[in-house]
């Protein structure tokens, strides 16, 4: 877009084809022979997805902005199946002293189950770092983050926080960039 602009757009559609088994109510005659007021049923769906990934990042003479939206399915994160994800997060970088980056991070992201009857979950983070070069290839490195997780239809509300630190081999000339 310029000398110190980047705009990267990626965009398309995902499909996605869902077999599973759904419990269903048995005609009130039936369940009266049968003896059972529920079935099992082959429930086959197919669902097309939107698919988008932006990037805009600014450069300076010590530092980078980025801003980043993303948009389509993931396979899950162990709670939810396959779901529709939306993420959105900003990032900067700064290493404007010869040994030192320091990093800043925020972010969005939901899930919306394709295959399951779960309400939606959001998450919100930040966060901020810095990494010390103390020789020409070890880094002290150190972190602080926060998380919250909600879960819609329960009452699954939670609060997050890492704090790290440690040390990085990365030869190189500069500090060792967070993010």
């Amino acid at each position: 877009m310029g000398r110190n602009w980047e705009l990267a757009i990626k965009a398309g559609a995902a499909r996605v084809e869902t077999l599973a088994l759904t419990v269903v109510a048995i005609d009130p005659a039936v369940a009266a022979i049968v003896g059972r007021t529920s079935a099992l049923e082959v429930a086959y769906h197919i669902n097309w997805v939107p698919s988008a990934d932006l990037r805009l990042t600014r450069a300076f003479q010590h530092a980078s902005l980025s801003f980043g939206y993303d948009r389509g399915v993931t396979p899950g994160n162990g709670v939810y199946l396959t779901s529709r994800q939306e993420g959105a997060s900003v990032n900067f970088t700064y290493t404007g002293v010869r040994k030192l980056n320091l990093g800043f991070q925020g972010g969005y992201n939901s899930l919306g189950s394709l295959t399951q009857t779960l309400g939606s979950y959001t998450g919100f983070n930040g966060g901020g770092g810095l990494t010390y070069n103390l020789t020409r290839a070890l880094h002290f490195v150190t972190r602080y983050d926060y998380r919250h997780y909600d879960v819609g239809l329960s009452s699954f509300k939670r609060n997050s926080y890492r704090a790290t630190m440690g040390f990085a081999f990365s030869p190189g000339d500069v500090p060792l960039a967070l993010w």
